[in-house]
Parts: C-alpha cells; sequence; structure tokens
C-alpha cells in the first residue's frame, strides 16, 4: 500500500497549483489556459507555505524526478519503495512503469538527452535510515 501515498503526495502538490493556473486563464479571458512552457512557473507556487505532514509512511518517499528537455509534460518520478511512475500528461495521470523488475527502491533516474525514449534507472535508495531496501543495478 505504498503507492497511494506516494501517489497521493504527487497529486496535492499538483493540485495545490490548480488556483494558480485557474487565475492565469480568467485573467487571461480563458477559462483554463495552461502555459506552454514551462509546464509550472516560479509565480504558481510562489504564495505556497510549507507544512508538516509528518511523522507518516517513511516508505512513501519520493526519491528523484526526471523531465526531459524537450518533452516537459512526461516525467519519471522514483520513488524508495513503490517503482517508478510516468505521467505523459504533466501530472494529471501517472502508470507504474517499474513494478515488476527485481528491486522496486529507486535512487537515480536519467533520460538520455539526445533521445526521450531512452531513460536509465538506478535502483537502491541512497538514504540511510532504517527502511532503505537495496537495489541490483542499473536499467
Amino acid at each position: 500500500m505504498r503507492r497511494p501515498l506516494t501517489l497521493a503526495v504527487l497529486l496535492t502538490v499538483h493540485l495545490a497549483c490548480l488556483p494558480a493556473l485557474l487565475a492565469q486563464g480568467e485573467a487571461r479571458g480563458s477559462r483554463l489556459s495552461l502555459p506552454p512552457d514551462p509546464v509550472f512557473a516560479a509565480a504558481m507556487v510562489d504564495g505556497l507555505a510549507w507544512r508538516n505532514l509528518g511523522p507518516v509512511n517513511p516508505a512513501g518517499r519520493v526519491t528523484d524526478v526526471a523531465v526531459h528537455r524537450d518533452r516537459r509534460s512526461t516525467w519519471f518520478v522514483g520513488t524508495a519503495g513503490g517503482g517508478v511512475f510516468r505521467t505523459e500528461n504533466a501530472g494529471t495521470t501517472f502508470e507504474n512503469v517499474f513494478d515488476r523488475q527485481g528491486s522496486v527502491s529507486i535512487g537515480d533516474i536519467a533520460i538520455a538527452p539526445s533521445d526521450p525514449d531512452i531513460v536509465w534507472i538506478g535502483t537502491g535508495e541512497e538514504n540511510a535510515r532504517n527502511s532503505v531496501q537495496w537495489g541490483d543495478g542499473v536499467y
């Protein structure tokens, strides 16, 4: 049950930006207008305040996020114990694309600058803690 917690965190951050997006659309005279580039601007999150949510399930951690410079709506999100999730619509929906491998503990994700279809995934979380999981290589 670690994946829903991870997705809940991602969706919370994504939905937190919705009021700013709606306000931008209203200012331009349209119902909803998403900026073409970048997907998220600093002004969208400047008014947000950090708040403590813990203690929470330590396995629900996001360990890395990778976005290719030419495909800004496609993200790969690595988790401490739930694999890798991919979104192709800037976080509206996510699909787990790395849940049938030898290890679902993710330490790093890299997208080839020359080809966004090439993604390297390093398993094994680097943050030493009592719930860390071992990896089994680079995919």
